[in-house]
This record gives structure tokens, C-alpha cells and sequence, in this order.
């Protein structure tokens, strides 16, 4: 019985155990922040020398600038969604080019779900917490999509929980526009 304590066992108390930890998600407003503390430093003070960093490494892209004249916006960014640590650089190298175009209103980031269970893909219209903050969802866009992709559109939103390639980006994301990120 200790394994089944522990909820290292399937049956009857996992079962509840994961039933709860699902409710306590789907009744958040927030998808809170998982990664502080590990990928990330957990202080937001500490986060623009630990992401700067990346920038100014003798193979980062150095210090983004100011908004290009005459830049159009960016229509895709391709960007890894691994440790922080192993691939600051390659986030550096995309985030300035983003840095330097005109501010997107709303970045939609596809994430990779290494957790997902059924549909093709899932939404949520949860917030994203970060250690600058919320980062405000665009609700009306997630709607419209739902709204296209028909049934099942959340059904899986449960692997937002603990997935980690939707938060670095937030993180990015809030570092560059603490005064106002764009909506996710």
C-alpha cells in the first residue's frame, strides 16, 4: 500500500488524487508558473541579467535595439523550446529580431505538448503566470479558433499544467515588454 499512498500506483486513490489536481487547474484563472526556480530564476529582478546574458555571449546577437525603421512586422518566429540554459542563445537570436520589428498586439505560440493525450492540439483561455506578472491571453482569438476547430478544442487543456514550452516563451516575452507584453 505504500506505493498506492505515494499515487505511484493506478487505482482508486490515483484516480482521485489526479482528479483533483485537474479540477484545482480547470477552476484557475491562471496557468501558473511551474518553471521558476529551475529553468528560470524564480525573481523577476534576477531574470534581465540572467536572459541578458545570452545576448551579450560572444555568440549571442547582442543587446536587442530600438524598433528598426521601417520594420515590418513579423509574421512567424521559429524558436526551440528547450532549457533555458542549453539554448539561451538560439532564444536570444530569435527574441531580437522580434525585439527590433514592430510589437505585436498578440503572439500566438504553438507549443509542443509532451504530455498531451487525444487531440491534435489545445487550447486554454487561461492566463499565463510569469515572474513579471500575468500574461494576458487574447481570449477573443483563442474563442475564434475553438470556434473553427470545432469539439474537443480544450478537452486535453489539462497538459497545459506542466508544460514547459508555452511559459519560456512568456518569459521571453515579458523581459522584452515588462512595461507591456503583448497579449498571448
Amino acid at each position: 500500500p505504500l506505493l498506492d499512498i505515494a499515487k505511484h500506483l493506478e487505482g482508486a486513490a490515483f484516480e482521485e488524487w489526479r482528479r483533483e489536481i485537474e479540477e484545482q487547474f480547470r477552476n484557475s484563472p491562471v496557468r501558473a508558473s511551474v518553471l521558476a526556480g529551475s529553468c528560470y530564476p524564480e525573481d523577476h529582478r534576477d531574470i534581465p541579467k540572467f536572459l541578458d546574458k545570452f545576448f551579450a555571449r560572444d555568440d549571442g546577437p547582442g543587446k536587442p535595439g530600438d524598433i528598426r525603421p521601417g520594420a515590418a512586422p513579423l509574421r512567424a518566429l521559429v524558436v526551440p523550446h528547450i532549457d533555458l540554459r542549453r539554448g539561451g542563445v538560439s532564444f536570444a537570436h530569435a527574441y531580437k529580431e522580434l525585439r527590433e520589428s514592430t510589437r505585436p498586439e498578440t503572439v500566438v505560440i504553438l507549443g509542443v505538448a509532451h504530455a498531451g493525450r487525444e487531440e491534435m492540439f489545445t487550447l486554454t483561455r487561461k492566463d499565463f503566470d510569469t515572474p513579471f506578472g500575468p500574461m494576458r491571453t487574447d481570449v477573443e482569438l483563442v474563442d475564434r479558433i475553438a470556434a473553427a476547430a470545432g469539439e474537443g478544442a480544450f478537452d486535453d487543456e489539462y497538459c497545459h499544467r506542466g508544460e514547459h514550452s508555452i511559459e519560456i516563451q512568456t518569459v521571453w516575452l515579458g523581459h522584452l515588454w515588462r512595461d507591456a507584453p503583448p497579449k498571448i
